[in-house]
């Protein structure tokens, strides 16, 4: 009857050192990774500020994601003493930082752009162009501000038409075109000029100049929103 009581006894006591241990195991994780998201925060701003916004929001998701790992080993986290647990972090502490990067993530879902762009058909304003432009570029990763200094990007979009040439078919005219558009890309966050071309299109059209510059327009109002998207996704 002793040797039985000796055996339930040992293992009682076996047990209890094997969960003390493994807290202070677990208690030793939650300090350490709590110093390296601590350490990760900083580094996010850093970033942000230096118009990375990319890998801002790749640092943000992992260290979210640290957190929520974090208050699942927290949760599990029992039978230590008080004095124990003097160094690790409180779950409302952690708590918060997982609420300040989750608000810190919905601030990096979008790219801020300024597009300032004017359009001419021959000597008229042809704001359809700019408007094509801002549709074929948005999605639910941009979001379109009113000044430079509010962006991620500042996009300079100058575009003219110019009479080509016509043909003669009989009956019929064909009536040539060329839209020229120069793009200027600055990273705000540097001032930097990233991009400074001009590419040109040609329209065609049966009815007149007009109608065929309006072509041009058409056919290089997706080429332009390509060119920017590829700038500002790097």
């Amino acid at each position: 009857m002793r040797t039985k009581l000796f055996v339930i006894l040992y293992a009682v006591f076996s047990l209890a050192i094997y969960s003390q241990t493994n807290n202070q195991q677990l208690a030793r994780q939650i300090i350490e990774e709590k110093e390296a998201v601590d350490a990760a925060l900083p580094q996010i701003n850093v970033l942000i500020k230096k118009g990375e916004k990319a890998q801002a929001k790749g640092m943000t998701e992992n260290a979210l994601k640290q957190i929520e790992d974090l208050i699942l080993s927290h949760k599990r986290l029992t039978q230590l003493e008080e004095s124990e647990l003097g160094e690790v972090p409180s779950l409302v502490d952690i708590q918060e930082i997982k609420l300040y990067l989750i608000k810190k993530l919905n601030q990096l879902r979008y790219t801020n752009i300024y597009i300032q762009c004017e359009a001419e058909l021959f000597s008229n304003d042809y704001s359809l162009f700019c408007e094509e432009v801002r549709t074929h570029l948005s999605d639910e990763s941009i979001s379109f501000v009113e000044s430079a200094d509010a962006s991620d990007w500042a996009i300079t979009i100058q575009s003219k038409a110019r009479e080509h040439n016509k043909s003669d078919f009989g009956n019929m005219s064909s009536y040539t075109a060329y839209v020229d558009v120069r793009i200027i890309v600055v990273k705000e966050a540097n001032g930097k000029r990233i991009i400074d071309k001009t590419i040109s299109e040609k329209g065609v059209s049966p009815f007149g100049f007009d109608q065929a510059a309006q072509d041009g327009y058409k056919k290089i109002s997706p080429k332009i929103s390509s060119i920017i998207r590829e700038q500002i996704e790097q």
